[in-house]
Protein backbone atom coordinates (compact mmCIF):
# COMPACT_ATOMS: atom_id res chain seq x y z
CA UNK A 1 0.00 0.00 0.00
CA UNK A 2 1.60 3.43 -0.77
CA UNK A 3 1.80 6.15 1.61
CA UNK A 4 -1.41 8.17 0.27
CA UNK A 5 -3.20 4.78 0.54
CA UNK A 6 -2.14 4.25 4.01
CA UNK A 7 -3.02 7.57 5.01
CA UNK A 8 -6.58 7.35 3.46
CA UNK A 9 -7.00 4.30 5.37
CA UNK A 10 -6.09 6.19 9.09
CA UNK A 11 -8.66 8.88 8.30
CA UNK A 12 -11.01 6.42 7.53
CA UNK A 13 -11.64 7.24 3.55
CA UNK A 14 -11.82 4.60 0.89
CA UNK A 15 -9.35 5.02 -1.81
CA UNK A 16 -10.52 7.22 -4.57
CA UNK A 17 -13.37 8.52 -2.43
CA UNK A 18 -11.78 11.97 -1.75
CA UNK A 19 -9.73 14.62 -3.61
CA UNK A 20 -6.59 15.47 -0.77
CA UNK A 21 -6.54 19.27 0.12
CA UNK A 22 -4.80 21.35 2.56
CA UNK A 23 -8.17 22.14 4.38
CA UNK A 24 -9.14 18.38 4.51
CA UNK A 25 -5.41 17.79 5.70
CA UNK A 26 -5.86 20.91 8.32
CA UNK A 27 -9.18 19.52 9.48
CA UNK A 28 -8.05 16.45 10.95
CA UNK A 29 -5.28 18.04 12.81
CA UNK A 30 -5.41 18.88 16.61
CA UNK A 31 -6.91 22.35 17.13
CA UNK A 32 -4.31 23.03 19.38
CA UNK A 33 -1.62 21.69 16.40
CA UNK A 34 -3.23 24.02 13.67
CA UNK A 35 -0.71 27.01 14.09
CA UNK A 36 1.91 25.30 13.98
CA UNK A 37 1.06 22.88 11.04
CA UNK A 38 0.05 25.72 9.16
CA UNK A 39 3.37 27.50 10.41
CA UNK A 40 5.01 24.30 8.65
CA UNK A 41 3.02 24.26 5.70
CA UNK A 42 4.14 27.98 5.04
CA UNK A 43 7.61 26.90 5.86
CA UNK A 44 7.85 24.28 3.49
CA UNK A 45 5.84 26.09 0.53
CA UNK A 46 8.87 28.66 0.70
CA UNK A 47 11.24 26.37 0.29
CA UNK A 48 9.77 24.88 -2.24
CA UNK A 49 10.07 27.97 -4.10
CA UNK A 50 13.05 29.15 -3.52
CA UNK A 51 14.81 25.41 -4.71
CA UNK A 52 12.54 25.83 -8.04
CA UNK A 53 13.89 28.74 -8.67
CA UNK A 54 17.23 27.97 -8.06
CA UNK A 55 16.91 24.97 -10.37
CA UNK A 56 14.83 27.02 -12.81
CA UNK A 57 16.65 26.81 -16.14
CA UNK A 58 17.94 30.38 -17.33
CA UNK A 59 15.98 31.97 -20.32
Amino acid sequence: MSLQGLRREIHGFEPGSVVPTTELVMSHVHPEDVAAARESQETLLERSEAVQSDTASPP
